[in-house]
């Protein structure tokens, strides 16, 4: 535990605040943007691929944190969740 005390007092002034909203609220909107005539073509650009990655799109070692867990009904249960866990973490 003091390795973790230590680590958040140098680090934590670069944490972002509220992260997990931020998460969710993106995953909510590819989930919408998934749902049109383009999504698939769109969710492809955002995932992870290593090969993709050493050619030089380097945006993917992040955007795949946007995609949304499923693509069904379900989804809008598994944000909040996601939501829910999320803060109270944030809040430790």
């Amino acid at each position: 535990m003091r390795v973790l005390s230590r680590l958040e007092r140098r680090f934590g002034r670069y944490a972002i605040a509220n992260l997990m909203v931020y998460i969710v609220g993106a995953q909510g909107i590819v989930f919408l943007l998934s749902r049109t005539p383009q999504g698939a073509r769109f969710i492809s650009n955002l995932r992870f691929d290593s090969t993709l990655i050493a050619q030089g799109e380097i945006w993917r070692l992040v955007s795949f944190v946007v995609i949304p867990p499923s693509f069904s009904i379900w989804v809008f249960f598994i944000l909040y969740f996601y939501y829910l866990l999320g803060t109270r973490l944030e809040e430790e």
